[in-house]
């Protein structure tokens, strides 16, 4: 069915979105042109109900089972093969989280997915935070970043909502046992946030910007 063949696509769509950074916009853009065009041509099924439960199944299935973090005696005793395949586990499952999140931000920002979608997301992350493994609290910095200067309004019809997820945020940023590099992070959003969503951060923007190939070319000489 059409429906399934919207579903096959999508799926396909997160998967790339999830690994390939860079590329978010441009999947994103996709999405939307894909939208426009199912509405055009397909006179049985809609793309934004598919693509809202591909987002809610990537979501949790990104989530679930972070690498369990290792104690320091384990750690002391473990050989130099088990704690790098223990980094890279936790590595992967990092960037994966993050180009999930930064996928779903994206859609919510052009309006393809429901904007109460936001609240349940940024609260899900925020229960979901756990000592010793803070990727749920990264992606939620990403998140909030995204989304903030589309959503952080008082027109927003979740705003009081959403001004809660911001006062945890706030009171995480004081918990001296979260790690600082999350701390930090998380205060750039409020710092942000204060601004009016102003990043006047250069180094962060040339970080968070798609490279151009010539960039790379020019590296390699």
């Amino acid at each position: 069915s059409k429906e399934a063949h919207l579903k096959i696509l999508m799926t396909e769509v997160f998967e790339k979105a999830t690994t390939q950074h860079h590329f978010v916009e441009m999947y994103t853009s996709l999405c939307v042109h894909f939208n426009d065009w199912c509405s055009e041509h397909l006179k049985v099924g809609k793309f934004k109900p598919v693509l809202l439960s591909q987002c809610q199944e990537s979501f949790e299935a990104n989530l679930k089972d972070p690498p369990k973090e290792m104690s320091p005696k384990k750690k002391a005793s473990a050989s130099r093969e088990e704690l790098e395949e223990y980094e890279e586990k936790r590595q992967r499952y990092r960037l994966r989280v993050m180009g999930n999140i930064r996928f779903i931000g994206q859609l919510l920002v052009k309006r393809m997915l429901a904007s109460k979608f936001l609240i349940p997301c940024a609260q899900e992350l925020l229960s979901e935070a756990a000592p010793g493994s803070h990727s749920s609290l990264e992606a939620l910095a990403s998140l909030l970043t995204i989304t903030g200067a589309e959503f952080d309004k008082e027109d927003f019809k979740y705003y009081k909502q959403l001004c809660d997820v911001f006062k945890k945020v706030e009171k995480i940023t004081k918990d001296k046992s979260v790690e600082s590099r999350i701390r930090f992070l998380l205060q750039d959003v409020l710092d942000l946030r204060a601004s009016g969503w102003e990043d006047h951060k250069v180094a962060t923007k040339k970080l968070e910007a798609p490279r151009k190939l010539g960039e790379f070319e020019g590296r390699s000489n």
